[in-house]
């Protein structure tokens, strides 16, 4: 005879990039597993692994979570994590003035939203010469599970992710696919760059859309108020 099988309530979200609402469960034990020994592991691609499994199980429609925006997929976790293990949680944090610890709660719903959703057109496309152009992508979570470069430089972390963000590289009317050129030579270009057009690609990548969490508290022993904000999947796992 068959066990009885629980009943588990449906949600809906809108996903940040597209606009496209979906059906969503909470994430049950055996998801939780799952995320238990990703944080162990304390490597983040092996974490947004977990999440991107965990989304494909939990999300009804049919849905490809690689071919989405990173911060498609850190909205659409914390929304199920709000929804599997409660919308408040809490974090040690110390104070800026006294270095005192507090510990705070944080509200998902309240306190958390996606930064610089509506990037202009004009921002994708960068002239880097009177010929010679660049146009960017926002990075997806297939562009961020290729290759696991945690263990590098953080100069070479950057320039990673700097090509990673490249759609195409054209001059006049001749366009350059970054997948035909090779990662040695999408280096050797970076590298040809002049500090002035570096820049204008890591300011790309500094004002990509991305979740933060901002909240403030009263530190319990100066009384100093305190901004918080919190980015990145680790600080929401």
């Amino acid at each position: 005879m068959a066990l009885p099988q629980i009943a588990v309530p449906k949600y809906n979200l809108t996903i940040p990039s597209t606009q496209v609402e979906v059906e969503f469960r909470p994430y049950l034990v055996g998801e939780e597993k799952i995320l238990m020994i990703a944080a162990e592991s304390e490597s983040e691609t092996v974490m947004m692994k977990a999440v991107v499994d965990i989304i494909k199980r939990c999300v009804t429609q049919d849905i490809n979570p690689k071919k989405l925006k990173l911060y498609d997929i850190e909205y659409i976790f914390t929304q199920m994590k709000a929804k599997s293990v409660g919308e408040t949680s809490e974090v040690v944090i110390k104070c800026e003035k006294c270095q005192e610890s507090n510990t705070i709660p944080l509200n998902v719903d309240k306190d958390i939203s996606v930064t610089n959703l509506k990037t202009k057109k004009s921002h994708f496309k960068i002239q880097l010469t009177e010929n010679v152009g660049i146009v960017l992508k926002h990075l997806s979570m297939e562009d961020s599970l290729v290759e696991d470069t945690t263990s590098e430089s953080q100069t070479n972390q950057i320039f990673h992710k700097v090509i990673q963000c490249i759609d195409y590289v054209y001059e006049g009317d001749t366009v350059y696919n970054i997948q035909d050129e090779g990662i040695k030579e999408m280096y050797s270009f970076i590298e040809g760059l002049n500090s002035k057009q570096f820049k204008l690609l890591s300011d790309f990548i500094e004002n990509m859309p991305r979740l933060e969490l901002n909240s403030k508290f009263k530190c319990s022993k100066c009384e100093k108020i305190n901004k918080v904000k919190l980015v990145g999947i680790d600080n929401f796992f």
